[in-house]
């Protein structure tokens, strides 16, 4: 087991790991620009992974997907460990949850009305017995006010 050294003595090389993916940023925000219409707000693009994808057998489901699939964000406010809880689906398979930094930031808008596309961006794993896991591009849907859905994020 490697270590390294921080300022309180020595640590594991699993807790510098974890250390480290404390400061990971969980999901990007991209705003991308409307051709010929400059300083107008164009769509709004949130990119993120799917967590929780290796319980309850969402493995099978996920090898069954690829890139562009539709997604759909159903609020779990019954949800016992977060109160913001966001599944995502594909069909009628619940294929994991967003995670609970970007659910406490969609879930207060999605509580409004505000509905949200999603689709798959990339499939990641899946070959020498890895996981499968899930990217995927969350994006506005309908009449939808970006400057309130900016000041949620920034």
């Amino acid at each position: 087991m490697a270590y390294y050294r921080n300022r309180y003595g020595t640590r594991r090389r699993r807790d510098w790991d974890r250390d480290c993916r404390k400061d990971d940023p969980k999901f990007e925000v991209v705003v991308l620009p409307v051709e010929g219409e400059e300083g107008r707000t164009g769509e709004i693009v949130i990119r993120t992974k799917v967590v929780g994808v290796t319980y309850e057998g969402r493995q099978s489901v996920i090898a069954t997907m690829s890139e562009s699939d539709k997604l759909d964000l159903l609020r779990n406010r019954n949800n016992e460990k977060d109160e913001n809880a966001i599944a995502v689906f594909y069909g009628d398979e619940q294929i994991g949850f967003l995670c609970r930094e970007l659910a406490e930031k969609l879930a207060p808008l999605m509580d409004d009305g505000n509905e949200f596309s999603c689709e798959v961006s990339e499939i990641t794993g899946g070959e020498n017995g890895l996981s499968y896991g899930v990217n995927i591009e969350i994006k506005q849907s309908g009449d939808f006010d970006e400057t309130l859905f900016l000041h949620h994020f920034f």
